[in-house]
C-alpha cells in the first residue's frame, strides 16, 4: 500500500485502485475508518453536528492579536481581551454614561469647572459661608435696598424759637435752606418726638424713581403743619417727598430723618 497522509490532519490518501481496508471502528488507524475518526476528533471537539461552534470552547489562546484594534481593546496573554490603558476616549462614552457614583469624592477640581457655568439654583440653602466671600467682594449693587444696614440717619432740632432750636432744617416756611445731601438717594423714614416725649414714626420704601427720591446737592427739610409733619426737598419750589407723620397738633422737639443713598 502506498498511503500518503494529508498535511494538516494526516488523513490517508491512496493511489487509484488500492484497497487499504476499513480498519477499526473505534480506534484511530491508517485505514479508511481512521480518516473518519481523525475528522471527528479534529472537527467535533469544538463543533456541533450542524457545524456551529460549541459553547465555551474558544479560549483567549485561540485568538489572533488582530481580533483587537490595539487602540481601545487589546489581547493580553493572561487576561485575554481587555480594555487598553487610556484606551477609552470621549467618543467611546455614551451620553449620560458617567453617573455620580462613578466620580470619586473630591475628584472634581476647580480647573474642571467651566467659567460662568454654575447657576444660582445649584447652591444649597446657606451653602455660601462668610469665609467663601472675598473681602470687599459684595458691592452695593449686590445688596438689597430697604435693608437696615444701608440706612443713614440725620438727627435734627426744631427751629421754632424754643430752647430746642439748633438746626435750621426743620421749618415752618420755605425760607430755610435745609440739610444738603452729598449723594442722590431717597427718604425712607421720619420719626418725631414731641415735647411730651411721644414718638411718631412713618416709613416708605426706597425707590430711585419715586417722589421721595432726591438728587445730589438737594437739601432736605421737615415742615410742621400743626397736625402733621413731612420731609421736603428744595429746588425751584418746595416739593413734598414724604413720608408724613401725624403729630396731632403737638409741638415737635427732635426729628430723625432716615435716608438711603443710591448704589
Amino acid at each position: 500500500m502506498a498511503r500518503t497522509g494529508t498535511a494538516l490532519l494526516n488523513l490517508g490518501t491512496w493511489t487509484d485502485g488500492e484497497n487499504p481496508g476499513a480498519g477499526s471502528q473505534s480506534v484511530d488507524s491508517l485505514a479508511l475508518n481512521g480518516n473518519w475518526i481523525k475528522l471527528d476528533t479534529a472537527v467535533g471537539t469544538e463543533h456541533n453536528a450542524n457545524g456551529t461552534h460549541k459553547s465555551a470552547v474558544i479560549d483567549k489562546g485561540n485568538l489572533k492579536t488582530t481580533v483587537a484594534d490595539g487602540i481601545t481593546i487589546e489581547l493580553d496573554g493572561s487576561n485575554g481581551l481587555q480594555v487598553k490603558d487610556l484606551g477609552i476616549d470621549a467618543a467611546a462614552l455614551g451620553a449620560l454614561a458617567v453617573t455620580t457614583a462613578k466620580i470619586n469624592d473630591l475628584a472634581v477640581t476647580n480647573a474642571k469647572i467651566a467659567a460662568a457655568t454654575i447657576g444660582s439654583g445649584k447652591f444649597a440653602a446657606q451653602a455660601i459661608a462668610t469665609a467663601d466671600i472675598a473681602d470687599d467682594a459684595v458691592t452695593a449693587a449686590k445688596t438689597a435696598h430697604d435693608h437696615t444696614g444701608r440706612k443713614c440717619l440725620f438727627l435734627l432740632g426744631w427751629d421754632s424759637g424754643t430752647s430746642y432750636t439748633k438746626f435750621e432744617a426743620i421749618i415752618h416756611s420755605a425760607s430755610i435752606h435745609g440739610v444738603p445731601m452729598p449723594r442722590a438717594g431717597a427718604v425712607t423714614g421720619l420719626s418725631i418726638e414731641n415735647t411730651a416725649g411721644t414718638v411718631y414714626t412713618a416709613t416708605v420704601s426706597y425707590s430711585p424713581s419715586a417722589l421721595n427720591h432726591f438728587t445730589a446737592g438737594q437739601r432736605l427739610k421737615v415742615r410742621d403743619d400743626t397736625f402733621w409733619a413731612e420731609v421736603y426737598k428744595d429746588g425751584t419750589s418746595m416739593t413734598n417727598v414724604g413720608p408724613r407723620v401725624d403729630i396731632l397738633g403737638t409741638t415737635p422737639r427732635i426729628v430723625t430723618v432716615e435716608v438711603e443713598f443710591d448704589d
